[in-house]
């Protein structure tokens, strides 16, 4: 039986069924399955900030500027199946 014929038995199965506590239960194993395992605990991680203060972020973290000729010249010495602008159209 495959993964198709399985679920229109178990749908044909719900539908026949008049039995509010077969339901419940079915119902309740798919919730258990949709819900994360685990519930993340932030309070130890004090440093994560609620809010963000873009400009506070900005001053904090400067948008570093790079010589594209000097990484081109880098990324040119290493060993690659495609070339950087093959990669690059890759992610387009």
């Amino acid at each position: 039986m495959n993964i198709e014929d399985k679920k229109s038995a178990i749908l044909r199965e719900i539908a026949d069924s008049d039995e509010e506590a077969l339901i419940n239960a079915i119902d309740a194993t798919i919730q258990n399955f949709r819900r994360p395992k685990f519930k993340l605990d932030l309070s130890k991680h004090t440093h994560i900030k609620q809010n963000i203060d873009w400009s506070q972020l900005r001053q904090d973290h400067p948008v570093k500027k790079i010589d594209l000729e000097a990484w081109k010249k880098k990324v040119d010495q290493l060993s690659w199946e495609q070339s950087l602008e093959e990669l690059l159209a890759d992610l387009d």
